[in-house]
């Protein structure tokens, strides 16, 4: 009995060594974009300690040398960080969703707008594939997102003619502070399907998700800008037949809000109408264009300066 205790604690240590390779295997894939590369002459373009990347001239893509290791990234975009780097591509083959909008009898009204609910359609779109690898080579996480939706109104359960189609998704990507950057409005039709997002991804996946508002036209102006610890991201809002509205400014840090303010414009002027650009100092002190004047944001404090 004493001789089989070891030869038991053996085996359960080596079931628990190969049950680890396995699982560890499953999550060590190689990067999809990544391929051998020789010798290769271009400008440095970022440099993470040990790791450069380079750009060949008149060739689509990047070089990563890493210590006396280079390969090639497959790729004519692609952000580059401390911890990795992100590619993302557009590809096929994904569900996407469909919003149905639900109108039935109001007393006073008539025909109102009961809810909006979210379908799986078996329509296949456009998917949107956001791929992380680190330096060594080993892929890290992937998103994939739909480009496209569907939508359809209904009256009493009834779907009536040329009220159906398909929308898109207007896709910004930036990056900042070491995180990815990635923000998402509804096309046209909107039909307040739902809030517009911004994710921001770092080098475990999704880290933060802010809800940018339910607004009845997509964004104007959007604009993004980094010094590399804090970051500004800001848009002007419409009103249902174009005519603008106001703004909404946010300044990050790293991923963390620090700053997050609507301004809805007065009556009597426009002075409240994101102008479409802005710059952060060193400092993370945010300026922002508003239409006739300027926004800044400093050390918890916010300033307008007309005809700035």
């Amino acid at each position: 009995m004493r001789k089989g205790v070891p030869f038991a604690i053996l085996f359960v240590i080596f079931f628990a060594l190969v049950f680890y390779s396995v699982h560890d295997a499953r999550n060590t894939r190689d990067c999809p974009f990544i391929e051998s590369a020789g010798e290769v002459n271009g400008s440095a373009v970022a440099v993470f300690g040990n790791v450069t990347i380079i750009k060949p001239p008149h060739e689509e893509g990047f070089v990563v040398r890493n210590d006396n290791v280079s390969y090639f990234v497959d790729a004519s975009q692609a952000y580059f960080f401390p911890w990795g780097f992100v590619v993302s591509e557009v590809g096929q083959g994904m569900k996407v969703p469909k919003y149905v909008l639900k109108y039935g009898d109001d007393p006073i009204i008539g025909q109102a707008l009961k809810n909006v609910s979210v379908e799986s359609a078996l329509h296949r779109g456009e998917v949107q594939r956001i791929v992380a690898c680190d330096y060594s080579g080993r892929l890290l996480w992937e998103s994939l997102q739909p480009l496209s939706y569907l939508w359809e109104m209904r009256r009493e359960g009834k779907i009536l003619p040329f009220e159906r189609g398909e929308g898109s998704f207007d896709v910004l990507m930036d990056e900042g502070g070491g995180y990815l950057f990635v923000a998402r409005f509804f096309g046209k039709p909107r039909y307040r399907f739902g809030t517009d997002f911004l994710h921001i991804y770092g080098r475990e996946g999704l880290v933060r998700e802010v809800e940018l508002g339910d607004f009845a036209e997509p964004p104007a102006h959007v604009f993004f800008a980094s010094n590399g610890s804090y970051s500004l991201f800001g848009f002007e809002i419409l009103e249902g037949d174009g005519t603008p509205a106001g703004g909404r400014v946010f300044v990050f840090r790293g991923a963390d809000v620090v700053f997050n303010r609507t301004f809805l414009r007065p009556e009597e002027c426009m002075c409240h109408v994101i102008h479409g650009w802005g710059e952060v100092t060193a400092e993370g002190c945010a300026t922002f264009g508003l239409l006739e004047g300027v926004g800044e944001y400093c050390n918890g404090t916010f300033r307008y300066s007309e005809g700035g």
